[in-house]
């Protein structure tokens, strides 16, 4: 396949607590699907895929040079989370 006709990605991948970071060269027309595919990656319970921090389905075209990322589901709905640091906080300062 000549380079005119791959794009050049990144996929940021959960790896443990951290990501890693795949450089790819897919064909052109590729789809998230298809960079998943390539590494054999898939998406498990409550992942989701974006583009520089926008949600994205798996049928997505991609561009050369797009950053495709997988995200873990989250542990604790922000909402939750901010009441429950704000009620620690209130404690430790003596406040109700």
């Amino acid at each position: 396949m000549a380079a005119a006709d791959l794009i050049g990605v990144e996929i940021a991948c959960p790896d443990g607590a951290d990501y890693r970071i795949i450089q790819a060269e897919l064909p052109v027309g590729a789809t998230a699907r298809d960079a998943l595919a390539a590494f054999d990656l898939a998406l498990t319970e409550g992942q989701t895929l974006g583009l520089f921090g926008r949600a994205v389905s798996a049928d997505t075209p991609l561009a050369d040079g797009d950053r495709l990322e997988l995200y873990l589901p989250l542990q604790v709905d922000p909402k939750t989370a901010r009441r429950q640091r704000a009620a620690a906080n209130a404690k430790k300062s003596g406040r109700r």
